[in-house]
């Protein structure tokens, strides 16, 4: 992360799962972290590049392994190319995540480079989803502005936390090291006031991986940190924990409009779509309610329960069949998980998440069986969505198209994959109204046989 003279920083983000690319346009997604794979997204030209590293559905061992890893390949490959580069830390705006272990890993990877790390910026907003005013994150619950710890992500078995001020929640996931009254932050009136001599001033006071909250509501609230933030960077360095807005306002992307169905469909293709759906969350629950109540969709559900009877690899393949069969019929799936969780009564968040997991292979393993390539394709949830591409469909690079909603992003798998250039719509499982994912399933099905 030294700043070669004359070479602009590459930003380079690390996607806790695959829904960061919502809010952005026209980049590519990697899916490996090879020194190679390294080395070749440097050389992109666009100004920011992704890795899907996917650590959110890992257990924090594997996630601390996995992010060691990914940081010294892009060392190793920055010094190959002389390219430099930053770093920003996608994950959820809702907190849920392995916080801080993956920003702590890579301090150490850096660290152990000569690179001090001065702060860690910490922004989850996100356009019209989710804010912070006064500290306190909040999300947006129907008509009004919910504080995060009173949520239901707040309660997650795995990531849950009781903070909604960002202070507090950094002193109860860093369990005191890093106490509330330490961490800095640039308030809606500073950011407002465009004083950028004093935004300057907060930035440059951070010492020793000290946290600094941002408070946005807007994108304009994050347009003008910017500038004395960039100056500083020339200065310090910092790691960024944060939503999807900032890393577009990061690389100062122009807004682009919401995607016409039609070039999200293949529209040639005379098979059904699919809809894979595994998110859990109640807003999914509901709105696979209203998807069925306003479509003629064939739904088949995988029942995870069974895998108390020890018979999940069959329900694994009796629905990969079924699939299978409605596609070639031309009529569109929803392939669903059973809309009851599979919760341990007793027994740790890494047990908790040793379960998801051993559920969520075998659900995966319907998309890996399929024959038949859909028409279109949606994935519902951040840890469905990411192994729908890397294991499913085997993608290594994904190009980001745009979002067909706020928030929903679009990207085209590459021509290796085992279903060449497809369109998939990447639905995170918190985003949305309830009626959202029945009106994009509505408007692609009415794009058939138009004609690519």
């Amino acid at each position: 992360m030294s700043f070669s003279a004359g070479r602009e920083p590459k930003i380079v983000v690390l996607d806790d799962d695959p829904t960061g690319i919502q809010m952005v346009h026209d980049v590519a997604v990697y899916t490996s972290w090879e020194e190679s794979a390294c080395v070749n997204l440097l050389r992109e030209e666009e100004t920011m590049v992704f890795i899907l590293t996917n650590t959110r559905a890992l257990k924090p061992e594997a996630a601390r392994r996995l992010l060691r890893e990914c940081t010294q390949n892009l060392m190793a490959a920055s010094k190959q190319t002389g390219v430099p580069f930053w770093l920003v830390l996608r994950s959820d705006s809702t907190l849920r995540g392995h916080y801080p272990l993956e920003s702590e890993t890579v301090r150490e990877v850096l660290q152990e480079q000569g690179i001090e790390v001065a702060g860690e910026i910490l922004c989850p907003y996100l356009q019209g989803m989710r804010i912070t005013r006064d500290d306190l994150h909040y999300l947006k619950q129907e008509d009004r502005w919910l504080p995060v710890g009173e949520s239901e992500f707040a309660w997650d078995k795995t990531f849950g936390f009781h903070a909604s001020d960002l202070k507090a929640y950094v002193e109860e996931k860093t369990q005191g090291r890093y106490p509330a009254a330490s961490c800095l932050s640039i308030s809606l009136e500073i950011l407002r006031s465009q004083d950028e001599a004093a935004i300057t001033r907060i930035l440059r006071q951070a010492h020793d991986f000290q946290k600094i909250i941002i408070n946005a509501e807007t994108d304009d609230d994050l347009r003008a940190l910017m500038p004395p933030l960039k100056t500083v960077l020339k200065e310090k360095t910092f790691l960024f924990r944060t939503a999807a807005s900032f890393c577009k306002i990061y690389a100062d992307q122009s807004e682009k409009p919401l995607m016409d169905p039609q070039a999200c469909v293949q529209r040639k293709n005379q098979n059904g779509g699919l809809i894979v759906a595994g998110s859990h969350v109640q807003k999914t629950t509901r709105q696979l309610e209203v998807l069925r109540q306003n479509s003629c969709l064939e739904t088949i559900i995988f029942d995870q329960h069974q895998i108390l009877q020890g018979t999940l690899a069959e329900e694994s393949e009796r629905c990969a069949r079924l699939v299978n069969q409605k596609l070639a019929a031309g009529i569109t799936v929803v392939l669903q998980t059973r809309r009851e969780r599979v919760d341990l009564a007793q027994g740790s968040a890494e047990d908790q998440l040793r379960l998801t997991q051993a559920i969520n292979d075998q659900f995966i393993r319907i998309v890996e069986q399929l024959t038949i390539s859909p028409r279109f394709m949606i994935t519902k949830g951040g840890i469905t969505s990411s192994d729908c591409l890397t294991r499913g469909l085997r993608v290594r690079r994904e190009w980001v198209l745009g979002q067909i909603e706020l928030g929903i992003g679009v990207v085209r798998c590459d021509s290796a994959s085992r279903f060449p250039d497809l369109p998939v719509v990447l639905f995170p499982g918190n985003v949305g109204d309830e009626d959202t994912l029945a009106k994009i399933v509505s408007e692609l099905e009415g794009c058939h046989g138009k004609g690519l």
